[in-house]
C-alpha cells in the first residue's frame, strides 16, 4: 500500500508505529479498568464487556454511546482492510508472486477483482456471525488468521537475531509471538503451520512462472 502515500518511507512508518503505540497504550488502559472494576464472573459471561461496564456504571446511554463509536471505529477498519484487499494482491502480482489473472489491474490501476471478492466474503462471514454457528466460524478464523500471520513477526525476530541487530527487543517480540500462539489453541496454530507449508511450494512454483516488475511507480 506504499505506492499509494505520499512520502512512504517517513509516512508509512510513522503511521505504524504511533497506530501501534497509541492503540496499545488504550486497550491496556481500558483492559485493566475493566477487569479491576467489574466481577470476574460477570465480566467473563458478556460478549461486550465495555458496553457492559459503562452500563453498569454509568446506565443505558452510556452503552448505546459505546455500540455507536464501536460501529464508527469498525467502518473505519473496513476501510482500511477494503485498501490492503486492491493494494496486497496487486503488488504481489507486480513482484512476481501472483500470476497476472489473480488480480488484474483496471484502467483506474485497482485491482478489482480481489478487492470485490474479498469484500464479499467479508460481508457474508460478518453476516454469518449474526447466527451461532456464523459466530463460532468466525472466532475460529480470527485465530486461524491471527496464528498464521504471528509466523511473519516470529521470522522478523529470528532475523533481527541471527543479524545481531535489537536482540533485546527480539527476544521480547519473539516471546510474545509464542504467547499468542499458545493463545490460539492447537487446532488454529497446527493449522496456520499447515497453510504456510503449502504455500511455501506454491511460492516457488509461482516464482519462477513470474516475473517481477516492481511495485513502486517508475520515477
Amino acid at each position: 500500500m506504499a505506492e499509494r502515500v505520499r512520502d512512504p518511507a517517513r509516512n508509512v512508518v510513522r503511521g505504524t508505529l504511533l497506530g501501534l503505540a497509541l492503540v496499545l497504550v488504550i486497550y491496556i488502559i481500558v483492559s485493566t479498568g475493566i477487569m479491576m472494576a467489574s466481577p470476574a464472573d460477570e465480566l467473563s459471561a458478556s460478549s461486550a464487556p465495555i458496553a457492559y461496564f459503562v452500563t453498569r456504571f454509568l446506565g443505558p446511554w452510556a452503552g448505546d454511546a459505546v455500540a455507536l463509536f464501536a460501529a464508527i471505529s469498525a467502518i473505519g477498519c473496513i476501510n482500511g482492510i477494503v485498501l490492503f484487499m486492491g493494494e496486497l494482491p496487486l503488488g504481489m502480482v507486480r513482484d512476481g508472486q501472483l500470476p497476472d489473472y489473480m488480480a488484474p489491474a483496471n484502467r483506474h490501476d485497482v485491482a478489482a477483482r480481489p478487492l470485490l471478492l474479498g469484500s464479499l466474503l467479508a460481508i457474508i462471514l460478518m453476516l454469518g456471525s449474526a447466527t451461532g454457528i456464523g459466530e463460532r466460524v468466525l472466532d475460529f478464523l480470527l485465530r486461524l488468521t491471527t496464528a498464521s500471520a504471528i509466523w511473519f513477526y516470529a521470522a522478523i525476530c529470528i532475523a533481527a537475531l541471527v543479524a545481531h541487530v535489537q536482540r533485546t527487543l527480539a527476544v521480547v517480540g519473539l516471546g510474545f509471538c509464542c504467547w499468542v500462539l499458545y493463545g490460539t489453541g492447537l487446532e488454529a496454530g497446527g493449522l496456520g503451520i499447515l497453510l504456510i507449508l503449502v504455500a511455501v511450494p506454491l511460492h516457488f512454483l509461482i516464482g519462477g512462472r513470474t516475473r517481477a516488475r516492481g511495485t513502486a511507480p517508475a520515477g
